[in-house]
């Protein structure tokens, strides 16, 4: 086609000249016409590997902005496909991957934590009524299910055989597909190096299934759900301090995701896929309490696992089809919408996806593509359940990426506080705050008129605000005070003739007790409660409770609640002394996060209308 242009171009006549330009014109068009179809045609089904990170927040990955990682791996994948900025998940494991294989929000089909819905199909069954082969390698943690169950025609995975899964990096044992189990102690039927890392053996059978792909006629679909990096905080292969804290070792287990996400990219190239490929990397949730970075805007981004915080829930996601679209997209996203683009790319109808599968996402791949904008999705709704008995751990709010609304009624401003340390009032006088909550209140009430299991979620006590440890001291006891005339007078202005503040722990490797709390009207002292006074019904549901993590602890001494009447020409004061508790788990854990919340709920004698 150039050597043609060259004809049309080497004449001087001007009326030649004219022409040529027409034709030149039409040729562009014409030609340009023949390689967007041919390049449609090639993506009509391209491969896909999906590859999902565990508890990895935005704050650990340089392209984010993180200043204290570095992973040029993960970067490389950004700059030759698509970050999103604005992708959420729940902030706990199962309800995220539930989401991100079943395409719904959790309220629809969660049933309880690692357990796989009963019924429902996955993203392998999709993939593989697609006319696709599909593997998956990594951890599995869902009871209920085994990978080939839900579409995978093979699989090696961790977490699999229930009593016998060992540890996750260094001596664990695998299931596969053929119904044998690969053990590193060498007594079953399949063996490994008894030294063998974990990662490593995934890594590897996973390239080996691509190069095995390269001259099928098949497409074929990979879903890497990595172990890393993941409690426990251990050493990796490459790995050099052998007297390396918690805080050092995540850094090594970060590190080598890139490496491993590296590997995985660098094979398909070399394989000669690249260009027909798509690579999604994201992760289930945030960081692990204690883990934090700073960012390159100056935020310090601090781990909050399992909390309903901004850096509990936000979660990085890159996508990449070779080099074919270069982009950074702030669109509202979550882990529901990796169904509906895997369909998508898999040439599935949309009728016969929302017929058989319900998704509550949409495709991305008009952005990852660049051909248009993805349909819109503009506010998002979470709901997690409790995974002990707390019920402040439950969970039900809408987002529009700006605003956020709890159940409760709850308020913030993520943009300006992603803590959440001081909610939003209707009396803020900030303009557009009331058009956008009662936005968000329509669309949390028509998500619960749908939903019985969303009826059921009782509403979350106001929250007056949460504090993290970068205000408490490492060690020892510290005494902090804060005005909250403004939250109590608003709890008086819904109607509440009395007021209750309490203060729990809401999240935090190890504990930081409270153990003074006090109000004070105008300056002078109103109600102090002590450990001996705080014997509440939620302290007593905590106490002696299973729990899953070491950081999901509280008991009768940590739990305060105090009661006043709310009068309009009084000034409030709040005040807590603290003394952290030291866990083994926590050492060089630099943050060491502990957040409080301190709660208010009203009593009413009347009844009235609330926000």
């Amino acid at each position: 086609m150039q050597r043609i242009f060259r004809m049309f171009h080497e004449t001087d006549t001007p009326f030649l000249k004219h022409w040529n330009a027409l034709i030149a014109v039409a040729l562009t068009v014409f030609w340009g016409s023949i390689a967007a179809k041919t390049l449609s045609q090639e993506l009509q089904q391209p491969n896909v590997v999906l590859i999902l990170a565990d508890d990895m927040g935005i704050e650990t990955i340089s392209a984010y902005g993180s200043t204290e990682y570095k992973t040029p791996n993960i970067d490389a994948l950004a700059a030759r496909g698509t970050l999103f900025t604005n992708a959420l998940a729940t902030p706990i494991c199962t309800p995220s991957r539930v989401m991100l294989m079943t395409g719904k929000y959790s309220f629809r089909n969660y049933s309880a934590f690692g357990v796989y819905p009963e019924g429902d199909k996955s993203i392998g069954n999709l993939m593989s009524e697609a006319g696709y082969r599909t593997a998956l390698f990594g951890k599995w943690q869902l009871r209920g299910a085994l990978p080939g169950d839900l579409g995978f025609d093979e699989y090696l995975a961790h977490n699999m055989i229930p009593g016998a899964e060992g540890d996750r990096y260094w001596g664990g044992r695998y299931g596969n597909h053929q119904g044998e189990s690969v053990n590193f102690s060498g007594d079953t039927n399949l063996t490994v190096d008894a030294d063998a890392y974990g990662p490593d053996l995934l890594l590897g059978q996973l390239n080996n299934y691509i190069s095995k792909q390269v001259t099928s006629d098949q497409p074929f679909f990979v879903f890497y759900p990595m172990m890393l990096p993941h409690w426990p905080f251990v050493r990796t292969p490459d790995s050099v301090d052998t007297d390396a804290n918690s805080h050092e070792l995540f850094q090594d287990m970060v590190l080598y995701v890139d490496k491993i996400v590296g590997a995985i990219v660098s094979h398909i190239d070399r394989a000669g896929l690249a260009d027909e490929t798509l690579i999604i990397f994201t992760g289930d949730n945030g960081t692990y309490p204690g883990l934090g970075a700073m960012l390159a805007n100056g935020t310090y981004w601090e781990g909050a696992k399992s909390a309903p915080l901004l850096p509990g829930q936000k979660v990085p996601f890159i996508s990449a089809i070779g080099t074919l679209h270069q982009s950074v997209s702030d669109e509202l996203i979550d882990l529901a919408d990796v169904l509906p683009t895997l369909a998508d790319a898999a040439g599935l109808p949309t009728q016969l996806v929302r017929r058989d599968y319900q998704p509550d996402g949409r495709s991305l791949l008009p952005t990852i593509l660049g051909t248009g904008p993805s349909p819109s999705r503009d506010i998002l709704l979470t709901w997690y359940p409790s995974i002990d008995t707390r019920p402040y751990y439950s969970a039900l709010y809408v987002t529009d990426g700006k605003h956020k609304l709890y159940h409760g009624g709850a308020f913030y401003d993520l943009l300006t506080d992603p803590f959440e340390r001081a909610p939003r009032y209707p009396n803020s006088g900030v303009s557009g705050e009331t058009a956008s909550r009662t936005r968000l209140r329509n669309a949390l009430d028509a998500w619960m008129a749908e939903s019985e299991r969303l009826k059921a979620t009782p509403p979350q006590p106001r929250i007056l605000a949460s504090w993290h440890n970068a205000q408490i001291p490492r060690s020892g006891a510290t005494t902090l005070e804060w005005d909250v005339t403004e939250h109590v007078q608003h709890a008086a202005e819904l109607g509440a003739t009395e007021v209750t503040i309490e203060a729990v722990q809401y999240y935090g490797l190890g504990r930081v007790v409270v153990s003074d709390l006090a109000v004070f009207e105008n300056g002078s002292l109103h109600a102090a409660a002590t450990p001996t006074q705080a014997v509440t019904q939620l302290a007593q549901a905590s106490a002696g409770a299973e729990v899953s993590y070491p950081y999901h602890q509280n008991k009768k001494d940590n739990v305060f609640r105090l009661a006043l009447r709310p009068a309009s020409d009084v000034r409030y004061a709040l005040r807590a002394k603290f003394q952290r508790e030291s866990v083994p788990i926590m050492q060089g854990l630099r943050s060491q996060t502990n957040g409080y919340l301190f709660l208010i709920e009203g009593t009413r004698e009347r009844k009235t209308s609330g926000d």
